[in-house]
């Protein structure tokens, strides 16, 4: 069993997180359980609808433009 965790290092694959936070596919998989929940079934428009409003917003995206 993992007893301790560590926050990532600056510069790596999930920097700014801290030690034990969901990953994006876990953020990504509980929207889904969430909706599923919440729906009985697939829903596509609820599940997309979390991912832009509630995943998107909080995403870094950084435009390269010459």
């Amino acid at each position: 069993m993992i007893t301790t965790y560590t926050d990532p290092k600056p510069g790596r694959y999930h920097s700014g997180r801290k030690a034990g936070q969901l990953s994006q596919a876990g953020i990504i998989f509980t929207f889904m359980l969430r909706s599923l929940v919440e729906h009985g079934e697939y829903n596509e428009e609820d599940f997309c609808r979390r991912i832009d409003g509630e995943l998107f917003p909080f995403l870094e995206i950084r435009l390269i433009c010459d």
